[in-house]
């Protein structure tokens, strides 16, 4: 132990201490505190939670690994609990959280109440020494008892165990401190009786695509209502934020799989084989995206909804998310991403948004309808065996287009769409040149030769045009810059947005190693006062699938078989006062399962790995390689009504918690 650091059989201030603990079905992770002190408790101000993953007894190295604030507001009354949940926890209405953290324990993870003055450590979930292995530590008997049960204290203990654990943990039930409850048990505490299994969130491995991934449920869908402070400023922007997972029950090929790469912690520092270094990636990511300031932004390569949910508690707390499926997708850097060949739905989802427009005298705002269309297509752009399948799942993407463009004048289309813009405005700066007709597709929808949708990205300049790092020259986990560099992500607009275009950036403030092989695409827009509407508003945010029109562009021509289309109807709000994609930004998150399926699904692309920092590419096998877009600032309830916190709100297929 480091000097200042104490354990010991007896303490001061151990009147504050664990009064349950919950490892159950994949993020069902909880730790509750009580005081059992005389009087109140600062809880914040006097003690820290201070957590060890897989073991702390790395020579030259902390008793503890993180420290993590309590909430310095928080008085605790005598007698009084305080619960810390994961943000995508499935809690009972019965066992609120008053506080979340995404670095809850996988069964083998130690966490500390420490006094701040003192280091004194006041009670231990788990030993301050070495790895217990997966299973955890036993507890009154049960082996791994620390591992997929939950864990309360019982009503006789009076204060912590002052970090002895094995004397607080026990070998019977009689000697032990804490009742061992099985998985899926909720604490009864002072807030009625546990749930029973049937009432947790399924998960584990052994859940499927569909449980993980399907954000549906029931009820009704909120009013998309435009919260932005500025009329005239609108920021839309697009982002591969790379290998977004939970790094439990991953893939093999995942970068946060067990064993998946070297766990000493890399060249970047940054942990990448466990959950917790998952989770870790995961926060600075969406603090990242939070950086963008964006109004609406389109994320790809998200593992799930779960994944989603806890990105959108960290980026805003009023952010929202969506559901979605697989995809035909792929795609980190030019040599094919994680996230893999389509597993799951194949569905895509068009998203009709409310946008207020300023008007000229300085009045009322008029309402218009923003469509927004997010793709992430068949990866690998040099690969002529890829070239039909873009090209199938573009075919689809014009239809949609040709729909919306029939609706509204303000479209936009982005993501990250694996291929090159050949137009001589759009070049990027390796001057890479397509296998596919992608991009000329999306421009011109229609194929009557005259484009109507453009890239933000012509208005920089052509050393600037660079989204993403294809390590190839030579794979060496280096970025060499130059021919490494290229653009597969875009932002195609209308020609009244492009016309109100104001400022493009493409953020390359972050090494490619740290966060993304990807940099995000930022366009923002000064809108100009109309004098009235010019589309109405939409009643909903509605993400949907049109009908196709019965005869299709006429060109490219067919694939030999025909890609089908999942048809659907989403709309997602999520978050007080916030409703998904729909503009009323604040922070609000939407998952668009924009990944179209391919005429052909089955393919295995090469293998690529970044030999240094041990990220995997596309191994041919399925992933779940969901699409999202992320908006701020949503708002309202179905006629304005607020919305109770914890409801589950859904319109046609798309489910989101209101928090």
């Amino acid at each position: 132990m480091p000097e200042g650091v104490t354990l010991g059989r007896s303490c001061e201030h151990s009147c504050v201490f664990f009064s349950a603990y919950v490892e159950g079905a994949s993020y069902d992770k909880a730790l509750e505190i009580v005081n059992k002190c005389e009087g109140d408790v600062r809880l914040g101000d006097d003690y820290e939670l201070v957590s060890c993953w897989n073991g702390c007894d790395t020579e030259g190295k902390p008793a503890y690994h993180t420290v993590t604030l309590l909430d310095e507001a928080a008085v605790l009354p005598s007698g009084a609990r305080w619960r810390i949940a994961d943000p995508r926890a499935r809690l009972p209405s019965n066992y609120p959280a008053n506080q979340t953290w995404g670095h809850l324990s996988n069964g083998n993870d130690v966490h500390g109440l420490m006094h701040k003055s003192s280091h004194i450590i006041v009670d231990a979930v788990g030993d301050f020494g070495p790895d217990p292995g997966s299973g955890g530590w036993p507890v009154a008997g049960v082996p791994h008892a620390t591992k997929d049960h939950t864990l309360e204290r019982k009503d006789s203990v009076a204060q912590g165990n002052c970090g002895d654990w094995a004397r607080s943990a026990g070998s019977s039930a009689a000697d032990s401190e804490w009742v061992v409850h099985p998985k899926g048990s909720w604490p009864s505490g002072e807030s009625g009786d546990p749930p029973s299994e049937g009432q947790s969130r399924p998960g584990g491995c052994a859940a499927s695509v569909t449980d993980c991934c399907d954000c549906r449920g029931g009820s009704a869908a909120s009013e998309a209502t435009d919260r932005r402070a500025d009329p005239q400023r609108l920021v839309i922007g697009t982002w591969n934020a790379e290998w977004l997972y939970d790094g439990e029950c991953d893939p093999s090929m995942s970068p946060w799989a067990a064993g998946s790469s070297d766990c000493a912690g890399l060249q970047s520092g940054l942990n990448k084989c466990d959950a917790a270094g998952a989770a870790a990636h995961l926060e600075r990511v969406a603090r990242h995206m939070r950086s963008f300031d964006a109004d609406v932004l389109h994320v790809t390569e998200v593992e799930s909804c779960d994944v989603l949910a806890a990105c959108a508690a960290i980026l805003n707390a009023n952010a929202s998310q969506g559901g979605g499926g697989g995809g035909g997708g792929g795609g980190g850097g030019g040599g094919g991403g994680g996230g893999g060949g389509g597993g799951g739905g194949g569905g895509h989802y068009l998203a009709r948004l409310r946008i207020d427009f300023p008007t000229s005298g300085g009045g009322r705002r008029v309402p218009a309808t923003l469509a927004v269309l997010g793709l992430h297509l068949k990866a690998i752009p040099t690969q002529a065996r890829s070239c039909h399948k873009r090209e199938a799942q573009a075919r689809i993407a014009q239809r949609l287009l040709v729909a919306a463009l029939g609706e509204t004048p303000y479209v936009v289309v982005l993501g990250d769409l694996n291929d090159f813009d050949a137009d001589p405005c759009c070049l990027d700066a390796p001057g890479s040149r397509p296998t596919s007709r992608v991009l000329r597709m999306l421009k011109d929808p229609r194929a009557t030769g005259a484009d109507e949708l453009h890239s933000v990205a012509s208005r920089l300049p052509r050393g600037e045009r660079y989204t993403d790092w294809w390590d190839h020259a030579p794979k060496d986990g280096v970025d060499e810059g130059g021919s490494e560099h290229s653009s597969l992500d875009h932002l195609l607009v209308s020609g009244p947005l492009f016309d109100q275009l104001s400022a493009v950036t493409i953020d390359h403030s972050t090494p490619p190693m740290d966060y993304s092989d990807h940099w995000p695409l930022i366009a923002t827009f000064h809108l100009q006062p109309l004098a009235q509407a010019t589309a109405p508003p939409p009643s909903v945010l509605q993400q949907t699938a049109p009908a196709l029109p019965s005869s299709p562009p006429s060109s490219p021509p067919p694939p030999s078989a025909p890609p089908t289309v999942d048809a659907g109807s989403v709309r997602l709000p999520l978050g007080a006062a916030a409703a998904v994609i729909a503009l009323a930004l604040v922070g609000a998150l939407v998952l668009a399962r924009s990944a179209l399926r391919c005429a052909d699904r089955v393919f295995r692309p090469a293998a690529h790995r970044r030999t240094r920092y041990g990220k995997h590419g596309d191994s041919g096998r399925s992933g779940v390689g969901l699409e999202f877009a992320v908006n701020s600032k949503n708002a309202g309830g179905p006629t304005g009504a607020p919305l109770d916190t914890g409801a589950v709100v859904d319109a046609g297929g798309g489910r989101a918690i209101v928090t």
